[in-house]
């Protein structure tokens, strides 16, 4: 079960992020290895998140997601070595909240997106999980 929420003018903003092919079950991994690296980088250049982490998925291949790993940052930062700097684009978004293991996550995905259907509403981006 999900609350949806729709917003309809998001702001891009600037990130940092480490990308990988992992299977679903490594996501627990991967989000503690980079957060963990993020926040060292980001603590030698003295500057702090954005805002919450974030796992940014490029496909729904649960045996090889192609993932981006990290944190909004305030400002463009240049990367170091995995590290890379990009960009979260902006424009409609709207969002629901999963409970439950990441083995669940295409159920709620699946209600998610035929509740954007509903609204009339099309998916033109890949999903990203605040964490």
């Amino acid at each position: 079960m999900c609350n949806y929420k729709w917003f309809r003018n998001s702001i891009g903003e600037a990130a940092l992020v480490v990308g990988e092919v992992i299977s679903v079950d490594k996501i627990p991994e991967l989000r503690g290895r980079v957060f963990g690296a993020v926040m060292a980088y980001l603590g030698e250049v003295k500057k702090k998140p954005g805002g919450p982490p974030f796992v940014a998925y490029h496909n729904i291949n649960m045996q090889a997601l192609d993932v981006e790993a990290s944190f909004p940052v305030l400002a463009k930062l240049p990367g170091k070595g995995d590290i890379k700097p990009t960009t979260i684009p902006g424009g409609e978004v709207a969002t629901c909240m999963h409970t439950g293991s990441y083995e669940s996550i295409k159920d709620t995905y699946a209600a998610f997106m035929a509740w954007v259907k509903e609204q009339g509403a099309s998916q033109r981006a890949w999903p990203t999980s605040l964490t």
